[in-house]
């Protein structure tokens, strides 16, 4: 479950910062990020042109009313979110992104529109090399109703 403890880590003083700050189950501080001047250079970078990127097309030909920002834009800012939300783990030498179990996008994210990433750190294991983290991260779009993003993401550092 989302409270379980994996390896030791109640005895390892490198983690003390992170589970005071986030024990497993419990729900970091959000970050927030706003997908306004973004979402528009990575539409027009799109190699074809498209109802996506065009605001007048989009808000007549789509039952979004107006342009969107791309998933994996909204995916994207999951890194930064992480890096104002999580704690770090002390004496890991580097940290990656291990990918992802489970990842969805719930809502489209209306160009203009503040989100903030919640996490909740589902599991964390440790080795005496390495460890690796899964957090359930949910995107919520201000003023919305569904969350634009909803995942199983699993980080790993080495010490």
């Amino acid at each position: 479950g989302a409270r379980e403890r994996h390896g030791s880590l109640s005895d390892d003083a490198r983690l003390s910062p992170l589970l005071a700050r986030t024990p497993p189950g419990d729900a970091t501080q959000p970050a927030a990020a706003t997908l306004q001047q973004a979402a528009s250079p990575m539409a027009a970078s799109a190699a074809t042109p498209s109802q996506d990127s065009n605001p007048e097309r989009a808000k007549l030909e789509t039952p979004f009313g107006g342009t969107i920002a791309h998933g994996f834009l909204t995916t994207s800012l999951l890194a930064n979110m992480a890096y104002q939300a999580c704690p770090g783990v002390e004496g890991t030498k580097t940290g990656v992104n291990y990918g992802f179990n489970r990842l969805r996008y719930v809502a489209p994210v209306p160009t203009g529109s503040r989100v903030r990433g919640r996490f909740v750190l589902k599991s964390f294991d440790i080795q005496p090399t390495r460890w690796q983290s899964v957090y359930e991260v949910t995107v919520e779009i201000e003023g919305g109703g569904k969350p634009a993003l909803v995942a199983e993401w699993v980080g790993a550092g080495l010490f």
